[in-house]
Parts: structure tokens; C-alpha cells; sequence
């Protein structure tokens, strides 16, 4: 079983002791076994944080949307986005999928010379 509360590289840290490359094995693995993608995100990329003011502050990608490889074209505007929560050290994920085959109704013009017509 994987840890799903991890990083899975030293990118996705900020400060902190440094970790070892092979500690991103596992996550990794098994992210690649069950062929899942990483959701788009916007704003920060931290996700979690000691809640440490000035030195000894640490901030890390610990939390992210998941899917499987044929997700991303049914919802190809979705986007995870990570909010800041004041009642946890771990933002919230908020994950809006916008389905691609929204269409904007069309206007209706009525037009004069349809009355002009026979039967109108």
C-alpha cells in the first residue's frame, strides 16, 4: 500500500531537511501501476504547511487530484485548485470539472421578412 500523504519529488518541497531520492519510489510506483495522472492545479503548489512563522517554515505538494488516463478528455477544463483552510494545516482541494460539450444556446433573431411569407 502506498502513502498517499507524500511528495514525490524535492520540487514539490519547500525548506526542510532534504530527502532522499529513493523515498520517492513508492508514491511513485504506485501512481505509475494503476496509470493515474495528476489533475491540473492552479494557484500554490504547497498544499500543506507546518504553520511555522519565518525560519523553520516548511511547505509541501502532500495533496493532490488523481485520475485514471481517459478522465482528462471528458473533462478537459478541469482544474484542482488548492484553498487555503484556517482550520487545518492541509489546504482544501477543490476539483471543478467543466464538461467539454457545453454549449452556449444560440441566440434567436426574429427576422421582418419571415411575416411577408404566404401562411404567415
Amino acid at each position: 500500500m502506498g502513502d498517499f500523504n507524500n511528495i514525490l519529488s524535492s520540487e514539490e518541497k519547500l525548506e526542510g531537511r532534504p530527502r532522499e531520492k529513493k523515498s520517492f519510489q513508492d508514491f511513485k510506483q504506485l501512481i505509475d501501476d494503476n496509470q493515474l495522472l495528476d489533475v491540473r492545479y492552479n494557484r500554490k503548489p504547497w498544499t500543506w504547511c507546518n504553520n511555522w512563522k519565518g525560519s523553520g517554515e516548511i511547505m509541501q505538494r502532500l495533496d493532490r487530484g488523481l485520475c485514471s488516463e481517459g478522465w482528462p478528455q471528458l473533462f478537459e477544463n478541469a482544474k484542482c485548485s488548492h484553498n487555503e483552510s484556517h482550520a487545518s494545516d492541509h489546504n482544501m482541494l477543490l476539483l471543478e470539472t467543466l464538461p467539454v460539450d457545453m454549449r452556449k444556446k444560440k441566440r434567436f433573431y426574429f427576422d421582418k421578412r419571415w411575416v411577408q411569407h404566404e401562411g404567415a
